[in-house]
């Protein structure tokens, strides 16, 4: 029988356990070769490499002239053929999933010599699951390593039953002559000897932190505190592989029926769905090079009893809006030096009054006449700039109702508030980058608060113009160079018509002079004096006061049997709906206007995900479309059933929906079809929205309507079908964006004014219901602002975001709360003020 001998070592798989793997056989004078099937991975391989070694060097286990010797012992392969020849020892050391494993062993054995010795570094797998795969059962055996190498120094060597006994006492031999111990199982057990007794631990710690027992650090204090281990429960997941635990649990899921495993499952998930999958990644349950528990402070107590912060302690805090007496300076202009045009858009006899009074001070005013029709009205704007060059925009908006409870009224309204704002503003931004301006243009909103109305600084009646002027001059400011001045100023019905011109100039020559000076950019709230309300005959401005005392007194929560959720399945409706459904045992009921398919991507891996995403790409690429949209309807399919996969995984009864919100006759089919099930509707979270970040001249038309119908129409929509329902909560998620405006998000800024403005209304017209818009900053790991870009300009802003844990904090504490207040906002005080937001101007290059 041929005695076996190990010189030169293939590992199959350049993670992080292969790459650790590779050196410690190079430290000990083995040739080795890394193969893996994406070069990319291959070269962050071999970067990692040089990096462990320097660690090594670092920590006086290597001397300085050892990392060149050792690497140019290890060769790196994307070719399998050239990985195969002449090997001795195979070690597969690919994700764990099992499938994936046994066909990498049935790729090689058709490569690799006949004597070559097959290993599996699986950490949970029992080999003889792998043995036929193999195709040499005999010569194959579990070799299991634990990271970091050379500091977790075991080695799990584990038969099954037609592996050789001496393969077995070679491997024991070997390990050793890599600094290994070897761990000699005698029959085969599930997690051999270490994670056996490691994946109780885990499985507990993990359903604590998805239970909402304790948040994940506190779970690590308590077990390092009191076994005084260096490393927690999840400090030890990041170490592993989130990924690899997940694909664990997955394998116990089919061994047990344990709730927990599937809580735990559910709770992963969340990590790898946003790509932090450890230590590898630089970002799991921590951050790395410097993970939280590796501080001193982790672990500390106070000596002098002061209070410390813990994990537990709110980032963000809950703020409402008041209303602020705020006299404007006397001795301000009256008159609008260096104006000679403006275009001025609106009927009523505001507008007319306006238009009266700028005539008489000698500046020529370019008014449309009444037009049926958006493209009518643009048409006119165009014609009327061919021949003139108009710096100033004067937007006037009539007081007047949403309209009729039809869908026919609310398509009126929304062309006649929102997308006739949106499109004339567009087209004449995009006139001012064509022009040599030699005044500072202006853009001004005035609108109306209809008699009767209690009147709020939260665009009552502009339904999302105001929004669009923020969002405007903040983009303008912050990213164009062009600093247009803008001004938003609602008047009440007590405020008298011959006043209104006088005060709309002043207001506007006090924002030029702000500009001059500077002070718009030293504000202590952002954009607080920007938007103005005549009330009662007083100049009012908002200010945003914390408030948390209710909040903090809340009692237990009981929410509504069955909830409609709309925009569920993804981000951060999707981690609130879940806690309502997991938590406290309310029952789903999804809208979405994306289509089931017949694919189930459900169980579908990272990798499978990946390579589809490659072949779509690849194949838009050819026929001359953009890879990126090509991709976008695959990836809303697959990410659709990945969370209805969650919610299941989790306990939580859900159905799904194809629906969109924004059109009345849909959501009233869905509701009816319910009613006739017996299911009657006491919640209602909306949450359904889409962001596009791109500078206001690329915008598109369709773009828009994705992005505000859902928001606007869909309030309408679902409040229409929703009538006759026993409808406690009405929950709406909207955005900072929505009250302070947002760099690249106009028409989002508009879509989150136009929500907020319609629940406020509804919050009077149905007092039986609770009403409650939630303005979010971003969250991490989940939602819009985890993107690349949009994390870009949160970084290039310095502001920070929120914890998942953190934010459904919020919502339950909210709703449990039950407050009086329809609107509330959550942030960071420092994130009302403009200051940091100017630190560093965004360039051109920060927004598409």
């Amino acid at each position: 029988m041929k005695q076996f001998t190990f010189n030169r070592i293939l590992v199959v798989g350049a993670g992080t356990a292969g790459q650790q793997i590779a050196v410690q056989f190079a430290r000990f004078g083995f040739s080795v070769v890394v193969y893996d099937v994406d070069p990319r991975q291959l070269a962050n391989c071999q970067q990692q490499e040089g990096r462990m070694l320097q660690g090594l060097v670092d920590s006086g286990l290597l001397r300085s002239e050892q990392p060149a010797e050792i690497l140019a012992r290890i060769d790196h392969q994307s070719d399998r053929r050239a990985a195969s020849e002449g090997v001795d020892l195979l070690i597969e050391s690919v994700t764990e999933e099992l499938e994936t494993k046994r066909q990498v062993l049935r790729e090689f054995h058709q490569l690799c010599p006949r004597d070559t010795v097959f290993t599996t570094n699986s950490s949970y797998f029992v080999p003889s699951r792998m043995a036929t795969a193999s195709g040499r059962p005999e010569l194959f055996a579990a070799f299991h390593f634990h990271v970091p190498v050379w500091i977790a120094n075991a080695v799990d060597v584990m038969p099954h039953p037609r592996t050789r006994k001496d393969l077995i006492d070679a491997l024991c031999e070997l390990a050793p002559r890599i600094g290994q111990v070897p761990i000699r199982t005698h029959h085969e057990n599930w997690g051999y000897v270490f994670n056996a007794m490691l994946h109780p631990m885990l499985q507990s710690a993990i359903d604590l932190a998805a239970r909402g027992v304790a948040d994940y650090q506190n779970i690590d204090r308590a077990w390092m505190t009191v076994t005084k281990m260096p490393i927690g429960p999840f400090g030890i997941v990041d170490k592993i592989g989130v990924d690899t635990v997940y694909h664990v649990v997955q394998q116990w899921q089919g061994l047990q029926k344990d709730p927990r495993v599937n809580r735990a499952a559910t709770f992963l998930q969340v990590r790898i769905s946003q790509t932090h999958l450890g230590e590898k990644t630089g970002h799991g349950f921590y951050r790395y090079p410097d993970p939280e528990y590796q501080r001193k402070e982790f672990l500390s107590c106070a000596s002098d009893n002061t209070p410390r912060a813990s994990s537990e302690e709110n980032t963000k805090q809950r703020f409402v809006e008041s209303l602020v007496p705020a006299p404007l300076d006397s001795s301000t202009a009256a008159h609008l030096d260096g104006v000679s045009r403006i275009a001025l858009c609106g009927h009523g006899s505001t507008a007319d009054s306006l238009a009266e009074t700028l005539a008489r001070q000698g500046i020529e005013v370019c008014r449309p006449p009444r037009l049926e029709s958006v493209a009518g009205f643009l048409a006119w704007f165009r014609d009327q700039k061919r021949e003139k060059v108009f710096p100033h925009l004067w937007l006037v908006q009539a007081a007047r109702p949403t309209g009729k409870d039809s869908p026919s009224a609310w398509d009126l309204w929304y062309e006649e508030k929102l997308q006739a704002p949106f499109e004339l503003v567009q087209e004449w931004y995009r006139s001012l980058g064509d022009q040599q301006l030699s005044e500072r243009a202006t853009l001004l909103v005035v609108s109306e608060v209809p008699t009767g109305e209690t009147a709020t600084i939260t665009g009552k009646a502009s339904h999302g113009i105001a929004a669009l002027a923020k969002a405007c001059w903040m983009e303008s400011t912050l990213v164009d160079g062009i600093g247009v001045c803008a001004k938003v100023i609602h008047f009440d019905a007590d405020t008298p018509q011959e006043l209104r011109p006088e005060l709309a100039i002043q207001e506007l020559i006090a924002a030029q002079q702000s500009i001059v000076t500077g002070e718009h950019l030293e504000m202590r709230f952002r954009h607080a004096d920007m938007e103005v309300l005549f009330q009662h005959g007083e100049r009012h401005v908002a200010r945003y006061r914390e408030d948390s005392s209710d909040v903090m007194n809340a009692p237990q929560l009981v929410v509504e049997e069955n909830w409609l959720v709309t925009g569920g399945a993804r981000g951060i409706t999707h981690e609130s709906a879940l806690v309502l459904g997991q938590r406290y045992g309310a029952k789903l009921h999804l809208l979405g206007r994306t289509p089931l398919g017949k694919e189930n991507y459900r169980d579908w891996s990272r990798e499978r995900v990946d390579a589809l995403k490659t072949e779509v790409m690849r194949s838009a690429y050819h026929e001359n479309q953009k890879p990126d949209v090509a991709w976008h309807p695959w990836q809303k399919v697959i990410s659709l059933h990945k969370a209805l996969d969650r919610y299941e995984r989790a306990g939580v009864e859900v159905d799904y929906h194809e629906c969109d919100v924004s059109n009345a006759r849909a959501v009233a089919q869905v509701v009816a079809s319910l009613r006739e099930r017996g299911v009657r509707i006491g919640g209602v979270l909306h949450g359904a929205g889409v962001e596009n970040t791109c500078r206001l001249p690329a915008k598109t038309l369709a773009g828009f309507h994705e992005t505000v119908k859902p928001k606007s129409l869909g309030v309408l929509s679902l409040l229409k079908a929703l009538r006759d329902e026993p409808v406690k909560r009405f929950v709406a998620f909207g955005s900072l964006v929505g009250v302070f405006g947002g760099v690249g998000q106009v028409d989002y800024a508009m879509a989150n004014e136009s929500l907020r403005t319609l629940l406020r209304e509804f919050a009077v017209r149905r007092p039986h219901c609770r009403f409650l818009t939630i303005h979010w900053p971003g969250w991490e790991e989940v939602g819009m602002a985890s993107r690349p870009e949009s994390r870009f300009m949160l970084e290039q802003s310095h502001l920070q975001l929120m914890p998942v844990a953190e934010g459904v904090r919020h919502f339950l504490e909210e709703l449990a709360a039950n407050n009086p207040e329809s609107e509330i906002i959550i942030a960071a005080s420092e994130e009302l003020g403009v200051e940091r937001l100017v630190a560093d101007i965004l360039t051109p290059q920060a927004v598409r």
